[in-house]
């Protein structure tokens, strides 16, 4: 049994976003607490949207998988398992989606006072492709 570690940073995510010859870059900072207990490492975080509304997120990490769920606006599931299709829910302003990843690379590394991660995948509704996606996080303890 893996001993529990509880730390602060700030966490760094930056999207990109390719649909239709077209590329849309966001980023984010914020600060995160990162836990890592039983063989999995948690990140929790808020992201903040306009007019001050936010959203608490919590990214569950094991060396096959990664999670990322949203509670605030509704609740937001995506699901990353490289090579395999996986069933997500995302909410929008707009409504609910049901969707699908399919994850073409899952890449993390770990050192003692940082955490980087990136994930490279698809989204896919009703079997068509919506965006391709690549993710990167950059956990730093402060």
């Amino acid at each position: 049994m893996d001993k529990t570690a509880h730390r602060t940073g700030t966490l760094t995510i930056r999207g990109i976003r390719r649909e239709g010859g077209q590329e849309e870059v966001n980023e984010l900072r914020t600060s995160a607490r990162y836990i890592s207990k039983d063989g999995k490492r948690y990140l929790f975080y808020k992201e903040y949207m306009e007019g001050g509304a936010h959203q608490q997120v919590r990214l569950t990490m094991t060396d096959h998988e990664v999670i990322l769920k949203k509670k605030g606006m509704g609740e937001s599931l995506l699901h990353f398992q490289t090579g395999s299709l996986k069933p997500c829910h995302y909410q929008t302003v707009a409504g609910p989606m049901d969707l699908e990843s399919r994850t073409r690379k899952i890449h993390g590394r770990e050192t003692s006072d940082s955490l980087l991660l990136r994930i490279e995948y698809s989204l896919y509704m009703q079997g068509q492709l919506l965006s391709d996606y690549e993710l990167d996080l950059v956990w730093r303890e402060n």
